[in-house]
């Protein structure tokens, strides 16, 4: 599968159950995907895409969902490890989601390696989760470092002082990327846990199959 086919298969997996979904492409602003197998350019290319514009772009989606006769105006948003950091940006700093799904979302703590805060990423989500404005669902594997258990102990701690329901779960065996069924990180268990959690999950704030992702 290509980069494009892999990701179609993770939509299809949650319009199943008949969720209306919608991949917002953060990417084609700033040129198309950033090469995978060369781990510099990825993470100069992640490190320089701007905050506020990403926020932007999942704002329009909202409101591009809602605005349509076959969304009954409940939205929530699930993102894998980048797309994981930027849904929980978007629970902090929106009031646009019903629910949020955050998959090991890396670099929710720092802008870069070596910086908290850049021009680009002024703020780090784990700062703004005091401020959720949604149901919160987090993953992360205990095996990662990026973000690792100690800093989904932060994010539990403050996202619950938003007073909005919030579960951070670590998975035993797991560490980044435990979902992907097409790369070696994948781990069959784990990823049949974080199912069983999500669907209920998506199901108890959007609607059993009548929501919107």
């Amino acid at each position: 599968m290509g980069p494009a086919d892999k990701h179609k298969h993770v939509y299809n997996r949650y319009a199943a159950p008949g969720y209306l979904c919608l991949g917002v492409d953060l990417y084609t602003r700033e040129g198309g995907p950033p090469p995978m197998d060369d781990v510099q350019a990825l993470m100069e290319r992640l490190f320089s895409m701007s905050d506020e514009i990403a926020l932007g772009d999942l704002v329009g989606a909202a409101d591009f969902l809602r605005a349509r006769e076959d969304c009954d105006r409940r939205v929530g948003c699930i993102g894998f490890c980048m797309g994981g950091r930027y849904t929980l940006l978007f629970a902090c700093a929106s009031d646009r989601l019903n629910a949020a799904v955050d998959c090991w979302g890396g670099f929710i703590d720092k802008a870069t390696l070596e910086e908290v805060a850049t021009p680009f990423r002024p703020t780090p989500p784990l700062e703004l989760a005091t401020q959720l404005k949604c149901p919160l669902l987090a993953a992360i594997g205990a095996e990662d470092h990026n973000p690792s258990p100690a800093i989904g102990e932060q994010l539990r701690a403050r996202a619950r002082a938003s007073g909005q329901e919030v579960k951070v779960d670590d998975y035993e065996g797991a560490g980044h990327a435990f979902f992907a069924d097409y790369r070696p990180s994948y781990r069959p268990e784990p990823a049949a846990k974080l199912w069983r959690e999500v669907v209920p999950f998506l199901a108890r704030h959007l609607g059993a199959g009548n929501g919107h992702a």
